[in-house]
């Protein structure tokens, strides 16, 4: 059960009366219980999801997470031998209170089919690398990176047959980025024209020699310049060319038919925040949230290049008819919009907790 004060049922609902402004910050507390003995769970990982942002429960079962900055958040709560929690938790003025009971899941793992040492017939090698290149990238290095846990490869989602799948955790070690990975209930799906996944991510910092944390820290800094996170980021501040960016809107669209006689037309990008505004994308604050909402037509062509790095061609489309994003760039909803060319060859080899901040930009 979650509280403020006054008793509410699992969501968290927004106070409506408080105004934004009144304050940056709020806190998380509570216990997490075993919902069959009501005793205390201790060693329990409360975790922001999406970041490294959490706590252990201590042995009374209690947490804290403190000075969140006000956005909505998902709040994943796990312990060995018991099944996952989600909660959504929206930002107030007030202390959140969370009770939280956890169930204990008997899992029979007979059924599993595929760990990190297992040794593979050449077929479920094959379907296992086609897994890791849809979860790790196109990008990403055997030494690198691998997974930790045991889990099951649904092949008729793997080759689109059937779509999607049923939720899995994945644990994952990123020796480039220097994070342990917790997808929970990961889910996936391929098709012709695209592929996805989903699911509630926790990041731990590994430990590692002071060598290992520069290096770490160099290479995260490189995986966030011309990411989505860092072009959204620009886009927003107006700041694409000073960042490395050169953009274009363009009717060329993966994936739809075109004309005989089709001419791509491409114009620089140029922003409005109003209806009444000339320009070709659209970037409207969102007070409530805490976050912008983007439109634009047809597609956006995005190409990086800065004294370190260079990115080819990528295209941008909405799925439906704008993308969120926070002003520090992350997306609110992945799923809002398709990436193609080499940005959508990305994946969690190269993949980023939301409270990183690269330093050579902030």
């Amino acid at each position: 059960m979650i509280k403020r004060k006054v008793a509410i049922t699992y969501i968290l609902a927004l106070i409506s009366g408080f105004s934004f402004a009144q304050r940056n910050t709020f806190d998380i507390v509570g216990k997490v219980t075993d919902a069959e003995t009501c005793l205390p769970i201790r060693l329990v990982q409360v975790s922001i999801a999406g970041s490294s942002i959490g706590d252990v429960t201590s042995r009374d079962g209690t947490f804290a997470i403190r000075n969140l900055e006000f956005r909505t958040y998902e709040l994943i709560i796990s312990h060995i031998g018991y099944k996952d929690r989600i909660l959504n938790i929206k930002p107030t003025t007030e202390l959140i209170e969370a009770d939280i009971e956890l169930v204990p899941d008997i899992t029979d793992l007979n059924g599993v089919v595929v760990s990190a040492n297992s040794r593979l017939s050449i077929k479920r090698a094959r379907e296992l690398e086609k897994f890791k290149k849809l979860v790790f990238g196109q990008n990403y290095k055997k030494k690198h990176i691998f997974f930790k846990n045991k889990f099951e490869i649904n092949n008729d989602v793997l080759f689109g047959r059937k779509k999607p799948s049923e939720p899995i955790t994945l644990s994952i070690e990123n020796n480039l980025l220097g994070y342990q990975l917790d997808y929970v209930g990961f889910q996936y799906s391929v098709s012709r024209r695209q592929r996805w996944f989903k699911g509630f991510t926790r990041y731990r910092e590994m430990d590692g020699t002071e060598k290992e944390k520069t290096e770490w820290e160099a290479n995260r800094l490189d995986a966030y310049k011309g990411s989505l996170r860092h072009f959204f980021k620009s886009l927003r501040e107006g700041k694409l060319n000073e960042e490395g960016f050169i953009a274009y809107t363009t009717n060329e669209v993966p994936n739809r038919y075109k004309p005989r006689g089709f001419i791509k037309i491409t114009d620089p990008i140029s922003l409005r925040y109003t209806p009444l505004e000339v320009g070709n994308v659209m970037i409207e604050y969102v007070p409530d949230g805490r976050y912008f909402s983007i439109s634009f037509d047809d597609a956006i062509e995005i190409f990086y290049n800065d004294d370190t790095k260079a990115i080819g061609r990528s295209i941008l489309v909405l799925k439906d008819k704008k993308v969120d994003v926070y002003a520090s760039g992350e997306l609110l909803d992945p799923l809002q919009i398709r990436v193609f060319g080499e940005l959508g060859k990305r994946g969690t080899y190269e993949m980023l907790p939301f409270n990183y901040k690269p330093h050579s930009y902030d």
